[in-house]
This record gives structure tokens, sequence and C-alpha cells, in this order.
């Protein structure tokens, strides 16, 4: 859905997971690189800000802390923030597919369903407007609603409720 989204917005997608790949590849420690990583995704984020330009940042932030700093960044460079969700109401779809995924990024270890658990512990509720994309829904819809919410902002009850099809 990042990638769906910078396309849109015609702009660059700062993922997480990369840039912690990245340093992980350097030497630094798991927790230490994340937290690197987040920082430094936030710093990118707030260059292309600066020179009037959008960014995408793709990240589970399972702390709230990490979305409201991103939305006081888009505020104080006077841009909007859109907070998208991603989900996936079927637990059994979820594990299939992340089963079957294998290494995503060079340096980064496939996700397995124990690192999912493990973030769903400690995933704090969004507080606020925001999109939520359920993966167990048909993925044209999601796409559909993802490119209505960055366009015009509007979330509506397609985009919070997919339909089953």
């Amino acid at each position: 859905m990042a990638r769906v989204a910078g396309g849109v917005l015609q702009c660059p997608v700062f993922g997480k997971d990369d840039v912690h790949a990245t340093l992980l590849r350097s030497g630094l420690s798991y927790e230490r690189a994340g937290w690197m990583a987040h920082h430094l995704i936030t710093m990118l984020a707030q260059n292309q800000l600066q020179a009037g330009q959008s960014a995408i940042l793709d990240s589970v932030t399972a702390h709230q802390k990490m979305r409201d700093d991103w939305a006081h960044l888009a505020e104080r460079e006077g841009a909007v923030f859109r907070g998208v969700e991603c989900v996936c109401s079927d637990p059994d779809l979820h594990r299939a597919r992340l089963t079957g995924r294998g290494e995503t990024i060079p340096g980064w270890r496939a996700i397995q369903w124990e690192d999912v658990a493990e973030v769903a512990s400690r995933y704090e509720p969004w507080a606020g407007e925001h999109l939520v994309l359920d993966g167990a829904q048909p993925l044209e819809l999601a796409r559909k609603a993802l490119r209505a919410y960055l366009r015009n902002g509007s979330i509506g009850p397609p985009a919070q409720a997919l339909p089953s099809q």
C-alpha cells in the first residue's frame, strides 16, 4: 500500500524496514537499528516537506507517539498528515501470506508469525482520524479507498469497512 500511495502522490516511499536492514548490515543491534531507522525516515520526510514535497513513511508505528511525531512534523512544515493503518481481520489468511512471503529485503530476515504476535502485544490503538485498510478485503477495493483518502481526505464508509466479496 505504501508503494501505491507513493504512486498516487508521485513521491518517495521511505520504508523503516529497508533502513533497519541497512543498519543491521552495518553491525548495529536489532533494537538500536530499529529506533535509528525510525529517526532516519523521519528526518528524510522532514527534508522532503521542507522542499515542498510529499513523502510516504512506511512503518508499523506500534506506538501512538510515533504517529503523533509525524503528524506534528507535517503540521510544523505546513503539510497534511494522512495516517493509514493496514490490518488483516482474517488471522489464517494473514499467517498464510506471511508464511509464503519469504525474505523481502536483503539482510532482513523473513518475518515470522511470532514476530507479528510480539508487535501485536505492544501495539497501541490509533487515536484520531485515519484510514483503516483490511488486507482480507479485495486488493482493488483497498487501493481505491487509499487513492480517495490521499486525494481528498475522505474516509467514508467504503474506506473504513470495505465490503466482502
